[in-house]
């Protein structure tokens, strides 16, 4: 079980990042999850199917928690301004940023999908599993999700290019 945790345990806490409000929030689901599947082991009939059982583990209480309070967007702004502060000014964390950035654009369902397809490796069919989203609805999330993305990161990219312009004399 715990070389099992090991295993998963990076591309859930990326994912939960990416489609919490919170850093903290996400890390506390993420822990949620791994002691649900703890405690429910047995309950698990097809050993291989664990990392989609283990996602679809904590989607259920994200969603659950979201439920059951308001959202909001004033946190979701500081936690991007603390790691804007706390991070080296380099292209990749500028990258890196920018694609949260453009995931936090997202209709809920179109970020969920997004970032467990392009972000945790799932295919379109597992994504439909452990999301219980139609499998036609998660091919139309993942590609609106895409061209939102490309459009949003090419507009981001052009904006941020410096100058070309030589000064002329």
């Amino acid at each position: 079980m715990d070389a099992l945790s090991r295993r998963h345990q990076a591309s859930l806490r990326l994912f939960l990042h990416r489609i919490c409000e919170d850093s903290a929030d996400a890390d506390d689901f993420a822990q949620e999850a791994f002691i649900a599947s703890w405690q429910k082991i047995s309950q698990l009939k097809e050993p291989s199917a664990y990392k989609s059982w283990l996602f679809a583990s904590a989607i259920r209480l994200v969603k659950d928690r979201r439920k059951s309070r308001n959202r909001s967007r004033h946190r979701e702004q500081a936690w991007y301004n603390h790691q804007s502060l706390h991070s080296a000014d380099t292209d990749s964390n500028m990258a890196k940023h920018d694609v949260e950035q453009a995931l936090d654009n997202l209709p809920e369902k179109e970020r969920m999908v997004a970032s467990l397809i392009y972000g945790a490796g799932f295919s379109q069919s597992e994504t439909s599993r452990v999301t219980k989203i139609p499998l036609g609805s998660v091919k139309t999330y993942c590609l609106r999700a895409r061209a939102v993305l490309v459009s949003q990161l090419e507009d981001w990219n052009v904006q941020n290019q410096p100058s070309t312009r030589g000064d002329t004399q």
